[in-house]
């Protein structure tokens, strides 16, 4: 099992109207910094964003931002992060925050958040990556979108090994717990499965 350096924490550039998101995310980030783990995120001052941030540097951790640079910097970026990597564009913030990260965990947020958690969870439904995703399931606000993954299996657009490999947890430590113990099972009996409906067809 490779050890967890680095987590990519995705979240939203607002704190959401319960006070419990924003004391997650900050939770978080001061865990990562007391167990040694580094942050890698969207480099954001404001919003869950800066909580999760706020909570690693605050404890001695160690917050690594990436930033596309048509946002302004001065404005939205923090500015005493660690580290603070400038891409050209979204698809190469993603990237390089792929890249860094050892595992990514999802808090609540918009579309933003949405985008960045499936990207990372097809990418290890091919095998792309072998990392950890999880996501913070503070007050249940993922069970709309967590229901229609199981619409998804149900009505055979999803496979069970996929749709297990998400891990899901509601508070900050047992998220942190579940990814530090993960083990990748690589799994291709799908693609077999999907050349077989192919010759059927």
């Amino acid at each position: 099992m490779k050890k967890i350096r680095y987590i990519a924490v995705f979240c939203g550039s607002r704190v959401g109207k319960e006070p419990l998101y924003e004391a997650h995310a900050k939770e978080l980030g001061t865990l990562l910094a007391q167990s040694g783990i580094s942050l890698v995120y969207g480099a954001g001052g404001i919003g869950l964003m800066n909580a999760v941030a706020e909570g690693c540097l605050q404890n001695g951790g160690h917050a690594i931002g990436v930033l596309p640079t048509f946002f302004d910097t001065d404005a939205v970026a923090r500015n005493d992060l660690s580290e603070l990597i400038l891409t050209a564009t979204m698809s190469e913030r993603k990237n390089k925050i792929m890249e860094l990260s050892d595992a990514f965990i999802a808090l609540p947020g918009g579309y933003g958040t949405l985008d960045e958690l499936f990207e990372v969870l097809t990418f290890s439904q091919l095998s792309l990556h072998q990392k950890p995703v999880a996501i913070l399931n503070t007050l249940d606000f993922y069970a709309p979108m967590l229901s229609q993954l199981q619409i998804m299996e149900n009505e055979d657009f999803l496979f069970d090994v996929h749709h297990k490999m998400l891990i899901v947890e509601n508070s900050p430590q047992k998220v942190l717990e579940k990814i530090q113990s993960f083990d990748y099972q690589q799994n291709t009996q799908w693609v077999e499965k999907v050349k077989m409906k192919r010759m059927e067809n």
